[in-house]
């Protein structure tokens, strides 16, 4: 694809190349470069768990203990700074204070040192720019304080480099965005992030300034990796990504219908195609057993609507799968396929003898989400009589609910058994639920192993369920080969501490022949990242009253209200020494991205003012056509038999609270991440994907909030013996 646009270089670039050329290659050994790394994190040793004052005061300004306003770290040419004779440090933050390493004393170490920046610029039209740096850093310890400031994934970071021939032009040195103080940096450093138009040119003309003697990246972190050397130093390797000067300000793209509905397949009214379809799409073979339609057609639900143009107006046509369904493919074609291991599905029973999985509910249930469909007693949705008002159908106090199992099933039970012992009491049935058949099927194709799929699946039923079930795999009883899916809401079962085996690093002990940790982004993440501070401003308009960003009429200032700035807790990614981080960065883009949001609002509702004579005429009718558009537009109705039922209302807030359900509990879950590493150690056979470990060499936050598992074994033999290469994802566990 070409550019969209051809131009001549600007005269100032060919009149510094004029000059070069006069004075031949002699003139580059002039110029020294220069590169300066700078974070906007704040980070503090003071205790912020769950203090909202405390995070809202640091985030404006209060000092803590031990708190740093951001980072400089900088190509050193003094050797007083490269091996300096008092504690160790990593930098300096943004009132010159040293941002030194606790517990490294007097051992002579430098800081950080940037041995060298590739800035490269890719993709159509030129629209993608990253800066890629190595860094050596000499200890643990050094290495934990500066994964606060840049090893975070999207973390906002800025690259400056250049030529110290900068000293020689007057108006260059005010164009260093780091040389401002704090507040002065990250006033200059959101410019680049903001989509008014005063500031669109912003970075072309600091360029233009400094006569090409300088250059910047401000973006945000999409890769980093560290390996350890031989002397037990790191050698990190960091990109810091951004949109290449005008991707911030493209307008957001128009959101597209799916197309998986739109070209479902109108011949699929049969059980045989259905089955044809997943196993085409899931690219499996469904054992025989699961293909018997008297058995399992009931386990199939809304596969048989026709994808009209009018239908599509009035019900969905997503396809829908029983949870039951899929446990019971995934045991066919070997969930576990390493071991005899089976997910069992029929220890419990209900009154009526079927098979479920018990699991917390709350009355009655309206699901808020398309992934999945909660059957049964459904709670009636309507409006007041004067239309004015969205709220349940109530008779005597109570909500109205009616009764829509689907092909049979419906998700509250009564009472369940355990191998013939009866516990009276009224549950939900997990393998009652029906998954939208295109969230399983994305969720297939994205996980690497079929336990990850099934582990993305219970979280994905946790994340539904107005945090009421607390899903996990399991053993029934100890060494039982058997694993069982668990609710931890009935069982109030008690994690105990995983007692793992850790690798070391290192000269004494260690087996570690190779070591290399990463974080990488793929181009999607990049360009996702990219666009996550742009969709926060609509998250910020569309959340929770107590949760969104206010103006204060006194001040005129944009501010968090105190639950919003939970959000910056970061408390769980404390390293070793208490040391946490809080984003200033994204908390002053978010605080000018909602500024700018209404600003655009107010400017455009100038040209929506209605005319004096239809101002009665519209505050009548509005508000009833808005209630009744909303009603409309949050129920996706289906068909059941003859008659169309809504059995999804896309507003959790209202059903949260009209339904009175808890959603107090912190959810606890374990994610794989994109964090990975890989290890080499000396041959050795039955270690296996999915096992999981801890390990030395790196900040010991990770080993504090999670896991290292496996996801490759390689081997290989040649002449110097057998070596075996393990890939692992960092996997956090709040559990």
């Amino acid at each position: 694809m070409g550019f969209p646009f051809i131009k001549p270089f600007e005269d100032y670039i060919k009149e510094k190349l004029n000059k070069r050329s006069a004075k031949g290659f002699e003139s580059y050994g002039t110029n020294k470069p220069f590169v300066i790394l700078s974070s906007p994190f704040i980070v503090t040793q003071e205790n912020i768990k769950d203090d909202i004052t405390k995070i809202k005061q640091i985030l404006n300004g209060a000092k803590g203990i031990k708190t740093y306003n951001g980072c400089k770290i900088k190509n050193e040419l003094n050797p007083e700074n490269l091996y300096p004779t008092g504690s160790s440090y990593i930098g300096y933050d943004f009132d010159g204070k040293k941002i030194e390493v606790v517990g490294e004393e007097n051992r002579r170490l430098p800081p950080p040192i940037i041995e060298s920046v590739e800035v490269d610029t890719d993709g159509d039209n030129n629209t993608l720019k990253s800066a890629k740096l190595k860094i050596k850093i000499f200890t643990l310890k050094q290495l934990e304080m500066f994964e606060l400031f840049f090893l975070r994934p999207g973390a906002y970071s800025l690259v400056e480099f250049g030529s110290q021939s900068l000293k020689n032009e007057p108006e260059g040195l005010t164009a260093i965005i780091s040389n401002n103080n704090f507040e002065n940096f990250i006033a200059e450093f959101k410019k680049n992030f903001s989509r008014d138009n005063q500031y669109k040119g912003l970075y072309q003309k600091k360029i233009k300034k400094t006569k090409g003697y300088y250059d910047y990246i401000a973006g945000t972190v999409t890769e980093f990796s560290y390996t350890i050397a031989e002397n037990l130093t790191y050698n990190v390797d960091l990109t810091i990504s951004s949109a290449n000067t005008m991707l911030y300000f493209l307008p957001p793209a128009p959101k597209k219908q799916s197309s998986k509905t739109k070209t479902q397949n109108k011949e699929n009214k049969t059980f045989s195609n259905w089955i044809n379809k997943i196993q085409a799409e899931l690219n499996i073979n469904i054992p025989d057993g699961l293909k018997i339609e008297k058995n399992y057609k009931k386990e199939f639900f809304n596969w048989d609507v026709k994808p009209t143009k009018q239908e599509e107006t009035k019900v969905s046509i997503e396809p829908y799968l029983s949870m039951r369904y899929i446990l019971e493919l995934l045991n066919g074609i070997g969930v576990f396929p390493e071991t005899e291991k089976m997910v069992k599905i029929d220890t419990f029973k209900d009154d009526k003898g079927n098979s479920c999985i018990p699991c917390e509910t709350s009355g009655s249930l309206i699901s808020y989400s398309s992934d999945l469909i909660i059957p049964g007693d459904i709670p009636q949705i309507t409006m007041t009589t004067k239309k004015d008002e969205i709220i349940f159908k109530r008779e005597n106090n109570n909500i109205v609910t009616k009764p829509y199992p689907i092909n049979e099933y419906e998700f509250k039970i009564q009472s369940n058994k355990k191998n013939g012992e009866e516990k009276k009491g009224t549950y939900g049935n997990i393998l009652n639920l029906f998954i939208n058949y295109n969230t399983f099927s994305l969720i297939w194709n994205k996980s690497s192993s079929k336990i990850e799929i099934l582990n993305q699946l219970l979280s994905l039923v946790n994340e539904n369920m107005f945090g009421l079930t607390k899903l996990r795999l399991g053993n029934e009883q100890e060494n039982d080969p058997t694993v069982t899916i668990n609710d931890l809401c009935i069982t109030q079962e008690i994690p105990q501490p995983l007692d793992l085996y850790r690798f070391k690093i290192g000269p004494s002990g260690s087996i570690v022949k190779g070591f290399e940790f990463t974080f990488n982004l793929d181009d999607l993440q990049m360009g996702q990242a990219f666009f996550a501070n742009i969709s926060n401003a609509n998250k910020i308009n569309e959340g929770k009253p107590e949760e969104k960003i206010t103006l204060d009429e006194c001040s005129n200032k944009y501010s968090f209200t105190n639950t919003g700035y939970a959000q910056f807790d970061s408390s769980i990614f404390a390293n070793a020494d208490g040391f946490v981080s809080l984003d200033k960065a994204n908390y002053e883009i978010r605080l000018q991205e909602k500024k700018e949001t209404d600003e655009r609002a107010k400017e455009l509702s100038i040209n929506l003012v209605p005319s004096p004579e239809n101002v009665e005429k519209e505050a009548a009718t509005k508000e009833d056509k808005d209630v009744t558009e909303s009603l409309n537009s949050k129920s996706v109705k289906f068909k059941l038999g003859k008659e169309t039922v809504t059995l999804i209302y896309k507003d959790k807030p209202f059903l949260t609270g009209g339904l009175n359900i808890k959603t107090n509990q912190k959810k606890k879950t374990s994610a794989l991440t994109f964090l990975e590493i890989t290890m080499i150690i000396s041959g050795t056979s039955g270690i296996s994907c999915g096992e999981i470990f801890r390990m030395d060499g790196v900040p010991e936050v990770y080993n504090k909030n999670g896991f290292f598992q496996i996801t490759n074994v390689k081997h290989s033999l040649d002449k110097e013996g057998w070596k075996t290469l393990l890939e692992a994802g960092y996997r956090i566990n709040n559990e």
